[in-house]
């Protein structure tokens, strides 16, 4: 949206059919109005300071600023304003792009992405509680250690934790051995005990995870993992076997699966370009956006590196951004770069990316977003055309 204003009464003189688009007015009631009008009330104490900072030199400020539509709402734009002269009188040139789906758009992803890290983290540190219950329940027999028979589904003996897992008394499991397979989950009733005969047949370690049900109907996931123990004899008389509860480790992979999810449809379906490149450049993952901004089909796009759709002139800022990133100057970057399409056109982009490192500090990969901004270079450079062709006739008419 391009727009221009008098100097000296702030009023809209000309404006283009962009510029009536966002405020909502026809061209004809936008020249009607002042800089006062697409301004929200609350941030009209500024214009004064606004004004004076493009008259000052170097006549020129580009910012993020909220305007005020037709309809009362507010829209944030890319706001740049420039001061010029005609016929000795003082105008500004302005021009607006519309910020608001991109900033819609950008919140989501940073949600997302941030809900990953959260999931991440609260997933890490679940686990790195369960080895420390693992090591100080391994010590003081709290996961349920049986001893039964050849078969393994006999029981002669089970440590207090069987009770605080399964919810049942050890004497019950003496009374009734086959109460491990009644309290299995319906589902798992019939394979669990199938792979361990099955296991012990092939004289190997069973190992499963399977659920159970407790007297109150709760379900209990369980790690079991048992093995036979041959005689002097050779021959098998007795199974040695340890369960685990691991309810919360599945609920932890299970929330991490959802938020991955989550974090996977906002990077397929982003309004924006998007990437997961290793630190040497190469692509490990891109989105339908980036695929189509660069021309590429994914498998394509995925086989080359990352210099190698950057243009020339901009490699080197863009290899010190990598640097910065890679030695730990800066957390995240931002870089305006050119980019080569595969049917050799030159796109620009605003490119924001982030280091994620493991959790020694070894750079993983860069996530990165680019926002395809050729159109608004393409605006700038029209203005800045428009700006020259205008002194031109103006210097052509004082000619005369």
């Amino acid at each position: 949206a391009v727009y221009l204003v008098d100097d000296e009464g702030m009023r809209l003189v000309e404006a283009n059919e962009a510029a009536c688009r966002l405020f909502g007015y026809s061209r004809d009631e936008l020249v009607r109005l002042t800089v006062i009008d697409l301004v929200p009330h609350e941030l009209r104490h500024r214009i004064p300071a606004v004004r004076k900072s493009v008259q000052d030199d170097p006549g020129y400020r580009r910012d993020r600023r909220m305007l005020l539509r037709k309809d009362g709402t507010s829209v944030a734009t890319d706001h740049s304003i420039s001061r010029v002269t005609i016929s000795g009188h003082s105008y500004f040139i302005a021009s607006a792009r519309n910020l608001t789906e991109q900033e819609r758009a950008d919140a989501e992803l940073k949600e997302a992405r941030e809900q990953l890290e959260r999931s991440v983290k609260e997933r890490t540190r679940e686990l790195r509680e369960s080895e420390q219950k693992f090591s100080q329940l391994a010590e003081n027999l709290r996961h349920a250690f049986y001893i039964g028979g050849a078969d393994g589904l006999s029981t002669s003996y089970v440590s207090p934790a069987y009770e605080e897992i399964w919810g049942r008394t050890c004497e019950s499991l003496y009374a009734e051995p086959q109460q491990w397979v009644r309290s299995l989950h319906p589902e798992d009733r019939e394979w669990v005990p199938a792979l361990l005969a099955e296991t012990f047949k092939r004289g190997e370690v069973f190992e499963a995870e399977y659920r159970i049900l407790r007297p109150d109907g709760s379900e209990r996931w369980v790690l079991d993992r048992a093995a036979r123990i041959p005689g002097p004899d050779g021959k098998t008389r007795r199974s040695v076997g340890v369960a685990e509860d691991i309810t919360g480790r599945r609920r932890a992979e299970e929330a991490l699966r959802a938020s991955e999810e989550r974090f996977r449809g906002a990077f397929t379906h982003s309004a924006l370009g998007m990437c997961l490149t290793a630190p040497d450049g190469r692509f490990l993952q891109v989105n339908p956006f980036l695929c189509r901004m660069l021309g590429y089909a994914e498998p394509e796009l995925l086989s080359l590196r990352f210099p190698a759709v950057t243009h020339p002139d901009d490699a080197p800022a863009s290899a010190e951004l990598a640097r910065s990133l890679v030695s730990g100057q800066a957390v995240s970057a931002q870089l305006e770069k050119r980019y080569l399409r595969k049917d050799g056109n030159v796109v620009w982009g605003l490119l924001s990316t982030t280091l994620l490192r493991d959790s020694a500090g070894v750079p993983l990969y860069f996530v990165s977003e680019i926002q395809d901004i050729t159109e608004h270079k393409a605006a700038e450079e029209a203005l800045r055309k428009a700006h020259e062709e205008l002194e031109v006739r103006v210097e052509e008419r004082t000619a005369q």
